[in-house]
């Protein structure tokens, strides 16, 4: 299904870490290598920031998420399931320092978030 998608025009796939127990990253990794396809798409995964206990962990988290991916490079990497509580424990922890270091390194191309909260905690983010 995935395969037809792309051969009619599907550009971007959006994954996460929990997306279908667990396996959502590597089956799309395995997908994307054993096709072929990882240039022909814009791949997105997001940062399981509920996971993120001290700063070692941005990286810890990524090369993982890398590997099951089975790539060198995001185009877009988001960090996930945003509230105003876990917003301002990853600025604690130096998120902002983490992002623009992945995006100079190559690591990723694009950052942003997926937000779960009231809006006024949005226009705070």
């Amino acid at each position: 299904m995935i395969l037809e998608a792309i051969n009619q025009g599907l550009t971007y796939i959006d994954t996460a870490h929990p997306y279908h127990d667990g396996m959502s990253e590597k089956f799309i990794g395995e997908f994307l290598e054993a096709n072929n396809l990882r240039d022909k798409i814009y791949l997105t995964t997001k940062l399981p920031c509920w996971l993120v206990k001290e700063k070692k962990d941005f990286y810890k988290l990524l090369n993982v998420q890398l590997e099951n991916l089975r790539t060198d490079h995001l185009d877009f990497y988001l960090l996930h399931s945003l509230d105003i509580k876990r917003f301002n424990e990853m600025v604690d922890l130096g998120v902002f320092e983490f992002l623009d270091e992945i995006k100079e390194k190559g690591l990723v191309k694009n950052v942003g978030f997926s937000f779960h909260d009231e809006y006024s905690s949005f226009e705070k983010l």
